[in-house]
């Protein structure tokens, strides 16, 4: 069974019981089915046997014992991982790779690849506001800092643009 099959059962379960569904749970849905994410699948499958405290209303994101992963117990799962997997401050950085960092360069290398793959990212934004549980593509703008590479492709999607600009004013002279 696919990922996005599994979130999608695990959330119509949610809904038959009457349990409304979570910021983000919509938007979890949506990456699975458009990335087939295999980790993310693997814990889905865990997660569903195992016997968490208030059945299909408990978090997706829980304990053993099915309890929420709150915020702050994430950050410190992560401060634990990037230890011991040796990851410090990089080179003219003040601080090391926080957890929330993960969403900006998640954002940026989405945006990226939408530019190489030739879609309208300017349509598409709006997916990327509400797959980050934002209200307004305003507040996903401050996730979208300038890299090489996104600079790279929006000069290059803007020089073919021109160009077609400057065929069709040639074309009507």
């Amino acid at each position: 069974m696919k990922t996005s099959e599994l979130i999608k059962d695990y959330l119509a379960a949610k809904r038959a019981h009457g349990t409304r569904l979570r910021s983000g749970e919509r938007a979890l849905y949506q990456f699975a089915r458009e990335t087939g994410d295999r980790p993310l699948a693997a814990y889905l499958k865990r997660r569903c046997c195992a016997s968490m405290p208030q059945g299909s209303s408990s978090a997706f994101f829980a304990s053993r014992e099915g309890h929420r992963l709150n915020y702050p117990r994430g950050v410190t799962l992560f401060q634990r991982v990037r230890a011991h997997a040796g990851i410090g401050c990089p080179p003219g950085a003040s601080r090391p790779p926080r957890l929330h960092d993960l969403r900006h360069t998640a954002a940026v290398h989405r945006v990226l690849t939408w530019y190489q793959q030739g879609h309208d990212v300017q349509q598409l934004l709006p997916k990327l506001a509400t797959y980050l549980g934002h209200a307004s593509v305003a507040s996903t703008q401050r996730y979208l800092q300038m890299t090489p590479e996104l600079l790279l492709a929006a000069r290059m999607r803007f020089a073919a643009y021109a160009e077609t600009v400057e065929d069709e004013v040639t074309d009507h002279a």
